[in-house]
């Protein structure tokens, strides 16, 4: 098993401070064999095909809302939207006598939602997980990279949780807005400052279905010897956290140790938050806030030729990729969220 890991010495010294680790249960082992990964490209398609979902697309920002609330219902959860008023860029398609197009753009008012389910836990004291993903898109590309692939990931673990009894509350919040701003999850994050009733942490998962088995094919924008030294292949999924989630940094690890050992990763564990790149995601505004959080990601733009772009398709995705990052996924959550005994 190929585990690209950022463990030279001093990350060596910071593991010492994680828990133990993870010991492989049966019920999770279970759990995590029912990922589907024909469930997985079948969400892919579906909402690539509304097409680009930036704010200011009414039509395909409500189509995906819809889509998403009807799986939603189905698993048997009761979506809830997160409403909040802003400006969005609204985009006017221009083409002119020679062919060209362009996009005009401008600014509306305009009212969008985050979409949150959540799936009631044991625990008296009712502590609450999160598992996040942006639902919304650039204006010129259907954004299956970003981030088709991590909504259809959150669906599928929604799926598979929705009748596993745990300990701790479940929550699974679909973002808007990330692509101007963060703003979609800087909304959800105000709301849990202001009533006080913080979440544990989230899992923040924003690309995770390309991959590339060329050398050179993994950039980064820097390397540092003995601490960031990350591979030139680009087939592995970067697990970054600040240093106040390490905790949770080393439980997602330790799941794909235990669970999914075909997985490559590399880890930026406790690490990630000195780095000029970690203020883009949505992980950001929960670090702002002073909440664990963990960006789940593939290589973004250092990687994906496709990044932004049109060709950011459904047939650009590694759908095995996609596959075990959903597995890792569902077993931290299963282990995070603690079992009960049934």
């Amino acid at each position: 098993m190929l585990v690209m890991m950022s463990r030279v010495p001093l990350v060596a010294v910071l593991a010492l401070l994680s828990a133990c680790a993870v010991t492989r249960n049966p019920a999770t082992a279970f759990t995590v064999g029912e990922v589907q990964e024909a469930t997985l490209r079948h969400h892919v398609n579906t909402l690539c095909a509304f097409g680009p979902r930036p704010a200011g697309y009414e039509e395909a920002t409500k189509k995906t809302l819809e889509y998403l609330e009807t799986q939603l219902r189905r698993y048997g959860y009761e979506p809830q939207r997160e409403s909040f008023g802003c400006y969005v860029r609204h985009y006017v398609r221009e083409v002119d006598d020679e062919g060209t197009v362009t996009f005009a753009m401008t600014m509306k008012s305009s009212v969008q939602h985050n979409l949150i389910a959540e799936r009631a836990g044991a625990a008296k004291d009712v502590a609450v997980i999160e598992i996040g993903a942006h639902y919304d898109t650039v204006p010129w590309g259907p954004g299956a990279d970003d981030n088709t692939s991590g909504v259809a990931a959150l669906l599928e673990a929604a799926r598979l949780l929705a009748d596993k009894p745990t300990e701790k509350k479940i929550r699974f919040v679909f973002f808007a807005m990330e692509e101007e701003g963060l703003i979609g999850s800087r909304e959800h994050v105000k709301n849990l400052v202001s009533s006080g009733q913080l979440p544990e942490g989230i899992l923040s998962i924003d690309m995770i279905g390309y991959t590339s088995d060329e050398p050179g094919s993994q950039k980064t924008p820097t390397r540092i010897p003995f601490l960031f030294w990350p591979p030139d292949v680009g087939n592995f999924l970067l697990v970054a956290g600040d240093w106040s989630s390490g905790w949770l940094g080393e439980l997602f690890e330790e799941c794909i140790d235990a669970y999914v050992p075909e997985l490559p990763y590399y880890s930026v564990n406790r690490l990630a938050g000195w780095f000029a790149d970690s203020t883009r995601g949505d992980h950001h505004n929960y670090w702002q806030a002073g909440i664990p959080a963990i960006a789940l990601v593939d290589g973004m733009d250092y990687r994906n030729p496709n990044y932004h772009l049109q060709g950011d398709t459904p047939e650009s995705l590694d759908y095995t990729f996609l596959r075990r990052n959903c597995q890792a996924l569902v077993a931290t959550i299963f282990e995070w969220a603690g079992r009960t005994k049934e």
